[in-house]
């Protein structure tokens, strides 16, 4: 990731508290395995900015951007691997998923220090104009000889109850071993450009390339794979930032208490979330909007 793209979400985008939160009287989330996190956005304007600067790093490996040919680069991404390029109305605009997913990928990688397994745009498909259903993010760990499979998901919603209602009609889904294997699956058979310099992961990958149609649940035991969830929950601020988290951490247990989440036993699974409350979601999309028809020079 290109250093100045680093620069601007430190100066976007700060670490607050972790949950539970003593001094505050917050508790973490019912379902959440560790500490959930809270993060401070810094204006309307500098997250529609680290949106913007983010498409490309979200769109692609770090190896397929060239830094002298941003802008270049910036047009392919928007036209060829996300859902964008034909959405002429700006209110079906302003619903898609990207905004959120950006964030969530830079959080991830900048804040948890993970890496890009296969970046969310491998899996537009142009011809049909949609993104496969799957995780928002594939990030991947190496953590003392153990794999971490960082598969997130992101929700940016005017209101926490919004993105809590869309979280919850596939959450239980995602967590399931079968729907992790489908996932391994579309990445190996659609992605032959993977790469990294780590050895566990680069024997993983050779192997599951020699059989790209094979049943990953023999992989996930053999590698001790371990499925972490995290969540991104961006919204707008109610009354102050503390009351803001204490009502998503609300309705997320009130959520959950109606329709219960359970963790898998045939798969290790960490689950959290990470909260975002900002001024204006609508807002800052639609200066992300208007960056991109303006066709504003990347940082």
């Amino acid at each position: 990731m290109r250093n100045s793209l680093k620069e601007l979400f430190k100066k976007t985008i700060t670490f607050e508290y972790s949950l539970p939160n003593i001094e505050n009287g917050i508790s973490k989330s019912d379902i959440s395995t560790s500490d959930d996190f809270c993060y401070l956005a810094k204006g309307n304007k500098e997250i529609s900015g680290l949106i913007y600067n983010g498409i490309v790093d979200f769109a692609f490996e770090e190896y397929n951007i060239d830094l002298n040919n941003l802008n270049e680069i910036q047009q392919k991404a928007l036209k060829h691997k996300i859902r964008f390029a034909d959405i002429e109305s700006e209110n079906a605009q302003l619903k898609l998923g990207f905004y959120g997913e950006v964030l969530l990928n830079l959080v991830l990688q900048l804040e948890f220090g993970t890496d890009v397994f296969v970046a969310r745009g491998q899996f537009f498909d142009p011809l049909s104009n949609f993104e496969a259903h799957g995780y928002d993010s594939h990030h991947i760990i190496d953590r003392n000889g153990k794999i971490e499979l960082w598969f997130g998901e992101a929700k940016f919603y005017t209101t926490p109850s919004s993105a809590l209602i869309s979280l919850w009609k596939s959450l239980q889904e995602t967590l399931s071993m079968e729907y992790l294997n489908k996932n391994f699956q579309s990445i190996i058979q659609k992605n032959k450009e993977i790469q990294t310099k780590n050895p566990l992961i680069n024997k993983f990958i050779s192997e599951c390339r020699k059989d790209p149609y094979r049943n990953f649940y023999e992989d996930i035991k053999n590698y001790k794979m371990k499925l972490v969830r995290p969540i991104l929950i961006v919204t707008n601020e109610d009354k102050n930032y503390d009351t803001t988290i204490k009502s998503i951490i609300k309705l997320i247990n009130k959520r959950n208490n109606e329709n219960p989440i359970n963790i898998p036993v045939d798969l290790e699974v960490s689950l959290f979330f990470i909260m975002l409350p900002v001024n204006d979601a609508i807002t800052i999309k639609k200066e992300v909007l208007e960056c991109i028809r303006k066709n504003e020079p990347l940082i």
